[in-house]
C-alpha cells in the first residue's frame, strides 16, 4: 500500500529528481519561512514537495526534498541552500495554503519505484551517453549512474522530463532515454559538422581532388 503523507509545496518550472543535489536560492518570504522550519530541529516539518509547475499549473507528480545544507544566509532572510531528491509523490488533493502558514500544501501519496534494471539496456545506454558527452565536449563520470543521474545532462525538454519523473520502471525508463538519444545524437553532430564547416571559410584546404 502507498505510504501517504502531507507535504509542504515549493512548485518550481524545475523537475527534481531521486538522489539528485539541487542549489536553491531562497528570497520569497513564503519560502524563507518554509526552510527555517525544515532546518529547525524543533519543527514537525523536515522535508519539502518540489511539484513540478508546467503548462502554467502544478502537476500531479514531484519529487520529496530534503534541505542538506544552509550554504549561505544574507541579512534580509534570504538563502543559498543545498537540496536532496528523496522520492516520488503524486498529489492526492491540494492545500492552497497550509493552516496557519503562507506557502501551500498537499496530501499525496509516494509511488512504488522498480530500480532493477537490465544489464544489457543500462550498457546501450552508456554507450550512447558517452558518445553524446564526446560530441559535446562534457566530460562527466559513467562509473555507476542511473537514468535519474544523468536526465539534466542529455538536452531532456521540461516536458520530457516530467514524462521521465511519472516513469516508474528502471527499465522504462532506460528505454525512453535511449530513444531519445538515438535521435538527439545524429543532430548535435551534424550541427558540430555544420559549426566546422562555417569555422573552415576563408581558411586553407587541403583538398583531394575527386578525380
Amino acid at each position: 500500500m502507498a505510504k501517504i503523507k502531507t507535504l509542504p509545496l515549493f512548485p518550481l518550472n524545475f523537475v527534481a529528481f531521486p538522489g539528485e543535489i539541487v542549489n536553491l536560492h531562497i528570497f520569497e518570504d513564503r519560502y524563507k519561512e518554509l526552510i527555517n522550519e525544515c532546518v529547525n530541529e524543533d519543527s514537525d516539518i523536515n522535508s519539502f514537495g518540489l511539484p513540478a509547475y508546467l503548462d502554467n499549473r502544478i502537476k500531479d507528480f514531484g519529487t520529496e526534498m530534503e534541505v542538506i545544507e544552509v550554504v549561505k544566509k544574507y541579512d534580509d532572510g534570504k538563502m543559498d541552500i543545498r537540496v536532496k531528491g528523496l522520492s516520488i509523490f503524486r498529489i492526492i488533493e491540494f492545500y492552497q495554503l497550509m493552516p496557519f502558514k503562507k506557502y501551500a500544501g498537499a496530501k499525496v501519496s509516494f509511488q512504488n519505484n522498480v530500480f532493477e534494471t537490465d544489464l544489457m539496456l543500462q550498457e546501450k545506454m552508456r554507450s550512447l551517453l558517452e558518445e553524446l558527452f564526446e560530441e559535446v565536449g562534457l566530460r562527466k563520470e559513467l562509473m555507476e549512474f542511473n537514468s535519474y543521474s544523468v536526465a539534466h545532462y542529455i538536452g531532456l525538454t521540461l516536458k520530457q522530463e516530467y514524462e521521465l519523473l511519472g516513469t516508474f520502471s528502471e527499465d522504462k525508463r532506460l528505454e525512453f532515454i535511449i530513444n531519445h538519444l538515438e535521435k538527439v545524437i545524429p543532430s548535435v553532430r551534424k550541427t558540430r559538422e555544420i559549426k566546422e564547416q562555417i569555422l573552415m571559410n576563408g581558411h586553407f584546404r587541403h583538398l583531394k581532388p575527386p578525380f
